[in-house]
């Protein structure tokens, strides 16, 4: 089981959120950011920019692509996201791709 496996079943039961027309609601996973390195060579990870896996918990009825709850997704963080218990509400248009999809 991955850490997207344990997060979706701990959450599965306590959402209630329901985004409207094309909205997703989601939660960020960790590993986010893109690597960096220092000119004396120390790797790390930068927070700041690249794009954010994302576990997607619910979709609005206008959602127009195959995306579903339970998707691991790659998130576009220069697009706003607004915040509701907990959960990130972001446009479909500012998902970039659907990395994997849980069992279940």
């Amino acid at each position: 089981m991955n850490v997207s496996e344990i997060v979706f079943k701990d959450i599965e039961d306590k959402v209630s959120i329901k985004p409207i027309g094309d909205k997703v609601a989601i939660i960020a996973l960790e590993g986010t950011g893109a690597e960096s390195a220092t000119e004396s060579g120390i790797v790390y990870n930068d927070h700041k920019t690249g794009p954010v896996r994302v576990l997607i918990v619910a979709v609005g009825e206008d959602v127009k692509e195959d995306i579903t709850p339970r998707d691991i997704a790659l998130w576009d963080r220069t697009t706003a996201m607004g915040d509701h218990e907990g959960f990130g509400i972001i446009r479909e248009s500012s998902l970039l791709a659907i990395v994997d999809r849980l069992e279940g």
